[in-house]
């Protein structure tokens, strides 16, 4: 179930990425018809159609999802929260099974439901699975169909026709013995299979076209074989299967199919010349009105398509230039820029669990506690700031705790770092009991993730906080020092005004008998800090920050310790 929900994640947002490029170059189409050639156009969609096939991307700052900073995180991080989290947190070192067992029933329901938005990625993915086993399940059947009626099909032995077929087949540059089959099944020409290739027309089509017609029929055919077009046919029905839940990708299938048509007729145009391009023009109006709207099947590549496409078809042939199926250097670069939207993620939506830090693998034997600052029935700061009426409150500091807390945890899970947290969810917490729990794991530093808040909006920037009990002997480093570094991790990366450390004494710092340092990240009473807490970007750039500084705090535990 968890695997199949992380299967699915990487499809949907596949699928979202590339409904929005599908939707430019519709747009493009829209305004642009005749501007571009229909091979620029398919190649464009063969782009589309390799994101949807590929689930991985590669780190740009240039990138689609630097527009969806909201909704990527549930694709990328979900599976790893419902998976990890809960077995995770409460890994506590030297507690014996007893201690364990009474924390665990005190502070966490192991039967606790999951993430409402998780249970629905889980719900989805059943249904989406349902929906690709009966699709290829229709598809496989209509597929054995034609193979055993392809058994019955009559191959054609006309020494005339044979000639022909050769001359086309040197014309492309094709030395593979292509059969060619009538029949009336064929409601068009057209040419099937990726390996063994054959052409099929309908059985009484020679005696209703001219000699040069039937060339030109099957020069085209032979260019769908020459082109790879087959290939993509069979991409193009699998991303439709697996994409068989977003409208656009049927679409952008069928509109590629038609650039497909176009891109092929240039091509043919091409072998033949500029002197051929009105009676090539002339056969598809020959073969619109012999097959006038029979749509040849999707596993198929046909000469044929519907009166408006043909339409469009010989326009474009009527603009056909000898070279002009070539390329331009436009072209090209259309294609590397949408590639490059396509295929990149945007650095600031990914985690870097090894980031800048210098990782000493003896670090690995510490646990940290990380506290998400409030929780439940208590909203720490809110903003607008002392409102007496909940509807109108916008921001809850919680929120913002536990999500940096959460991302956090990931990262220092993902370095082998032992991490256990107070909270995991939207719960209230005790703050002696969240004391309790951190001192009974034995843990060597406590981080608590608070953002503040003050009456006076234009007070803004990043502050750490630390109580020196006298507690924290033997452990290589006071808490001052700690926050001395996180303090200095926070300013550098995430470039907010710097306020220094301060000692407070909070509970959480105070009565913990590890050093403990409470981080202050911004104020959600100042408009710049709220701004900047509320984009993703930044949220991940403080959970990076404070892994750096937890990292180097550990080093110079063990450094001190040697």
């Amino acid at each position: 179930m968890e695997m199949l929900s992380i299967i699915f994640s990487h499809i949907l947002y596949s699928s979202l990425i590339s409904s929005i490029i599908i939707v430019l170059l519709l747009i493009v189409k829209k305004c642009l018809p005749s501007y571009l050639s229909g091979r620029v156009y398919h190649v464009m969609w063969l782009l589309v159609l390799l994101r949807l096939m590929v689930p991985f991307e590669i780190e740009s700052p240039y990138s689609l999802t630097s527009i969806l900073p909201e909704i990527y995180p549930l694709f990328n991080y979900s599976h790893e929260y419902m998976s990890n989290q809960a077995d995770d947190y409460f890994r506590t070192g030297n507690l014996n099974s007893n201690e364990f067992q009474e924390l665990d029933g005190e502070y966490y329901d192991k039967e606790k439901t999951r993430d409402y938005s998780l249970w629905n990625l889980g719900l989805l993915s059943i249904v989406w699975l349902t929906g690709v086993t009966s699709i290829a399940l229709f598809a496989s059947i209509m597929l054995i169909k034609f193979k055993r009626r392809s058994k019955e099909f009559e191959r054609d032995y006309n020494p005339q026709i044979t000639e022909l077929m050769q001359q086309c087949c040197v014309r492309l540059g094709l030395k593979k013995d292509i059969p060619l089959y009538l029949d009336s099944y064929f409601r068009g020409p057209c040419i099937a299979g990726i390996f063994s290739p054959s052409i099929y027309l309908p059985k009484d089509i020679c005696s209703q076209i001219h000699h040069h017609q039937l060339e030109h029929v099957l020069l085209h055919e032979l260019a769908h074989y020459k082109r790879k077009d087959l290939i993509y046919n069979s991409c193009a029905a699998m991303a439709a299967i697996l994409h068989w839940f977003n409208p656009l990708v049927w679409l952008a299938i069928r509109e590629m199919r038609y650039d497909r048509e176009i891109a092929t007729d240039a091509y043919v145009m091409e072998t033949l010349g500029e002197s051929a391009v009105i009676p090539y023009g002339n056969t598809l109006l020959k073969l619109a009105g012999i097959f006038s709207n029979r749509s040849t099947p999707s596993i198929l590549a046909g000469f044929n398509e519907t009166n408006k496409q043909m339409e469009r078809r010989i326009t474009m042939i009527k603009m056909f230039r000898k070279g002009s199926y070539k390329l331009s250097a436009l072209a090209i670069l259309s294609f590397i820029i949408i590639g490059a939207l396509a295929f990149t993620i945007a650095n600031g939506s990914t985690l870097k669990g090894d980031g800048n830090s210098m990782f000493n693998e003896n670090i690995k034997d510490m646990m940290v506690v990380i506290d998400p600052g409030h929780g439940g029935n208590d909203w720490g700061g809110t903003y607008p700031f002392d409102t007496s009426d909940p509807e109108s409150i916008e921001i809850k500091e919680k929120d913002f705790n536990l999500e940096i807390s959460l991302l956090l945890s990931d990262l220092l899970k993902k370095s082998g770092i032992k991490v256990v947290m107070t909270r995991q969810d939207d719960r209230t917490v005790e703050l002696e009991k969240r004391v309790e729990f951190a001192n009974s794991c034995k843990a060597a530093l406590l981080v608590s993730i608070h953002n503040d808040m003050h009456p006076d909006s234009a007070i803004n920037g990043t502050k750490t906080q630390y109580y020196y009990s006298g507690n924290e002997a033997g452990y290589g480093i006071t808490g001052e020092k700690a926050a001395q570094i996180i303090q200095s991790n926070l300013v550098e990366k995430l470039g907010t005004i710097d306020l220094g450390i301060s000692n407070a004494r909070f509970k959480i710092l105070e009565q913990v008998n590890m050093p403990a340092v409470l981080t202050q990240v911004a104020y959600i009473t100042n408009k710049s800090d709220r701004e900047k807490l509320m984009t993703r970007e930044f949220r991940v750039k403080t959970a990076q920050a404070i892994y750096d500084g937890i990292i180097e705090v550990l080093n110079e535990m063990d450094a001190t310790d040697k």
